[in-house]
């Protein structure tokens, strides 16, 4: 994100927390003087607050959000260098019922949201059908772990 001010002062609050002053005092404000890169976890709240001042301007540009977890990653990673059986699902999107079919029979799924909390876990043979009502709609992972421990994701959204 960037953030330029001219005659202002600008102030940056994620979460309640002050995390950047940018001060402007002329029109050629340097073009790198305001990006804030800021990493958080969980619900974010960001208040902008033009200090001190009843004209000026204040310009919020190019906000970039990319929710991600390591946990995710390291599974997706994994994924790479150790597949696990093939598996399918459907519908996807999905609604009500999740489908899940696989083609060996010891294994277990876990279902996770894009902030990297588990949802649901359980057992599956060679298929299962999860009820995915009460999710809130958006992205989730299904992660398929064989017995040898070998972990697969597919990404599913929740309509």
């Amino acid at each position: 994100m960037r953030a330029f001010t001219t005659s202002v002062n600008l102030y940056v609050y994620v979460n309640s927390t002050l995390v950047k002053t940018i001060t402007g005092g002329t029109v050629n404000v340097p073009a790198n003087s305001g990006i804030i890169t800021v990493n958080i976890a969980g619900a974010v709240t960001l208040k902008f607050v033009q200090v001190n001042s009843t004209s000026g301007q204040v310009t919020i540009d190019n906000i970039e959000w990319t929710p991600y977890t390591t946990a995710i990653a390291k599974s997706i990673e994994e994924n790479l260098d150790n597949p696990v059986s093939e598996f399918n699902m459907y519908p996807n999107p999905a609604s009500n019922v999740l489908t899940i079919i696989t083609n060996s029979s010891n294994n277990q799924y876990t279902i996770v949201d894009i902030y990297g909390k588990t949802i649901e876990r359980g057992n599956l043979k060679s298929e299962a059908h999860i009820n995915v009502s009460t999710l809130v709609k958006g992205l989730y992972f299904v992660n398929i772990t064989d017995d040898k421990g070998k972990t697969q994701t597919k990404k599913f959204i929740k309509e």
